[in-house]
């Protein structure tokens, strides 16, 4: 699996894991860019006019690894070329639950 790969899939988990704890209108964002003539993609969270991204930090303008702000330049950066649901939440929502409640989370 390649890195955009992985980073798309980590954003699609963690968007499924809001879903499942009850957050409405989380938004899978995906964008793409070039810096210095290197063609680069990013995807992140979108909810409730909150950036959320895990993954940030492969990029050396990015910011820490854990990201959490209502604006970004780095964000901004991106022209937004995807936007949906978590592709998985769909599928899984109700399976996660279950398996939520079981463990308490």
């Amino acid at each position: 699996m390649s890195l955009s790969q992985q980073v798309a899939a980590a954003s699609h988990i963690l968007g499924c894991f809001f879903i499942s704890q009850g957050y409405a209108n989380v938004r899978y964002v995906a964008g793409e860019r070039t810096v210095n003539g290197q063609y680069q993609t990013h995807a992140w969270l979108g909810w409730d006019g909150w950036i959320i991204d895990i993954t940030a930090d492969q990029f050396s303008d990015g910011p820490s690894a854990m990201f959490l702000e209502r604006d970004s330049d780095f964000h901004r950066s991106f022209a937004r070329d995807y936007e949906c649901e978590p592709v998985i939440s769909n599928c899984i929502a109700a399976q996660n639950q279950k398996f939520l409640s079981t463990i308490k989370v």
